[in-house]
């Protein structure tokens, strides 16, 4: 049945609503752009925070209160438009990061040695994995973090510290990511 409703507006609404699915009024043909509406809505809602405060224990708790929001909308089966709870969920991994850099801790200290760098963060994905079977599904989305809340920051954290720790690798290789990313 093709109505300009179906072929116009329900996907305009499922692109607005950000949500990752349909729902009664709209169509999500891109199921990847809550990510996109939901880092919008994570970081103007960080960018808030921290314009009230540059206290780092406030804006962790803060970030801790908002991920407890988005906790409590998953037991009540509430889910929020533009990704909002999703945002809430990630914000703890933004503060994370954002709080990192205000301490400047340097993660260079491992560019001594390259492998130490490719030992270390095989250990932290190997823990990833690890750690991800016990806890089982994970779904931003979905607000879905497994079945312990402690195992998913652990988790997270980890995973974050891994790809740190690629991320530090100096190899030749750079220059043909470089190029591929010009062109």
């Amino acid at each position: 049945n093709i109505t300009i409703s179906n072929t116009f507006v329900k996907p305009f609404l499922g692109m607005l609503y950000g949500v990752g699915y349909d729902t009664e009024n709209s169509w999500m043909l891109l199921r990847a752009l809550w990510f996109l509406i939901a880092l919008f809505v994570m970081k103007t809602t960080f960018d808030i925070v921290t314009k009230f405060t540059k206290n780092l224990m406030i804006i962790s708790i803060i970030s801790l209160m908002l991920w407890l929001t988005s906790q409590i909308l998953v037991r009540y089966n509430l889910d929020l438009y533009w990704s909002i709870d999703s945002a809430f969920t990630a914000i703890p991994f933004f503060a994370f990061g954002f709080i990192l850099k205000s301490l400047n801790i340097n993660w260079n200290y491992l560019n001594r040695k390259w492998y130490y760098n490719i030992v270390l963060a095989v250990i932290l994905f190997s823990a990833v994995y690890f750690f991800s079977k016990i806890n089982g599904t994970v779904d931003v989305n979905g607000n879905l973090i497994g079945n312990k809340g402690a195992l998913f920051f652990i988790n997270a954290l980890l995973g974050i510290l891994g790809v740190i720790s690629i991320s530090q690798l100096n190899f030749k290789l750079n220059n043909f990511f470089s190029y591929l990313s010009h062109n």
